[in-house]
């Protein structure tokens, strides 16, 4: 629970907002990555009482992710959830444009 509460300063605490949180993870459906953010968000659902869509972005070693954060609204609505590896493969790939769908 210690975790979670980190990611809950930034998020608004109303649970009658009517917006759905989305939590982009730059890994494939089924990696443990994947199956740890489903439960996270899962937990992160039922703490907030608000409703937690996981996007697997595949592409980009995380850049294609990392870039929907950066040009999502700024109202705590979407949030990365990744692994430590990808710092490291947004840093070696430094020069590659990635575009977001």
């Amino acid at each position: 629970m210690k975790h979670l509460s980190c990611l809950l300063i930034g998020l608004p605490s109303s649970p009658n907002l009517p917006w759905t949180i989305r939590m982009l993870v730059p890994f494939a459906t089924g990696t443990s990555t994947d199956v740890n953010s489903r439960d996270f968000a899962q937990l992160l659902s039922e703490v907030l009482q608000q409703p937690v869509v996981v996007e697997n972005t595949v592409d980009g070693e995380g850049g294609i992710a990392a870039q929907a954060l950066l040009n999502a609204p700024a109202d705590g609505y979407t949030i990365l959830h990744t692994s430590s590896s990808l710092p490291v493969e947004s840093r070696q790939s430094r020069r590659t444009t990635h575009t977001v769908p």
